[in-house]
């Protein structure tokens, strides 16, 4: 159904008719409510949005630690020496600058 029960289950669950209904609802009632208690809930808003990027670029920020600890932790496990990693790096940056240049020809070919 259009509307939830429960909107912590629905935003759980991932039903989006519920998430969208209650969102509209609440925006439209926010809207009717006094000026100066419409604009704390708003700041409210704004502070949770803020919040939220924050931990967003904090993350952001971090993942390349992350992605260098899983890459380790797979090339740790594996038998082959670091000569033979090498090799393979190295072959797949050869493949992806001739990749681009060859896209990038394609692209100034066409566009003159």
């Amino acid at each position: 159904s259009i509307v939830p029960k429960n909107i912590f289950e629905a935003f759980a669950a991932d039903n989006m008719m519920p998430i969208l209904f209650f969102s509209l609802t609440l925006g439209y009632f926010i809207t009717k409510i006094q000026t100066n208690r419409r604009n704390g809930v708003n700041e409210l808003f704004e502070s949770f949005q803020e919040v939220i990027m924050r931990i967003t670029n904090f993350v952001i920020k971090l993942s390349p630690i992350g992605t260098f600890a899983i890459v380790m932790a797979l090339v740790g496990g594996q038998s082959a020496s670091v000569g033979e990693y090498f090799k393979g790096i190295g072959i797949f940056i050869i493949v992806v600058w001739i990749a681009l240049i060859v896209v990038f020809s394609l692209l100034f070919a066409l566009v003159g």
